[in-house]
């Protein structure tokens, strides 16, 4: 989904809300937030799951010592370690991701069984999805 992007989209996203659904989890597509709307959504977040994508650079705003799961495939950066100024926030890195396509900038498929656990084993709940 990702929003309205034509690329780089997260073919089995739907599946992952249901999931977040049943844990009580915000959705919430950065772009249809104005930018104070989407600085006011992450300084107010709990813990966050988050795609890799422009939205990363509002981990600025997040509040100290929350936890950050970054869905993201191995070609990405590392801009969100670079956002995490002294460790400011737990920050789990998901990648396994699954590229499909010919494009250079592909779309992914995640496994939702580990990212299931990853949620349940650090006891990361009611949080908020940004894509």
């Amino acid at each position: 989904m990702r929003g309205n992007t034509i690329s780089r989209k997260v073919l089995n996203e739907s599946d992952l809300i249901k999931i977040l659904q049943k844990y009580n989890y915000d959705i919430i597509d950065c772009a249809t937030l104005s930018i104070e709307e989407q600085i006011k959504q992450f300084s107010e977040a709990k813990n966050i799951i988050i795609l890799n994508g422009a939205a990363i650079s509002n981990l600025l705003f997040v509040p100290d010592a929350i936890n950050v799961i970054e869905i993201r495939s191995n070609l990405d950066g590392n801009f969100s370690r670079k956002i995490n100024l002294n460790n400011r926030f737990n920050l789990y890195l998901f990648e396994k991701t699954i590229k499909v396509g010919q494009k250079l900038r592909k779309d992914i498929i995640f496994d939702i069984l580990t990212i299931k656990k990853l949620v349940e084993d650090k006891k990361i709940f009611n949080i908020s999805y940004f894509f």
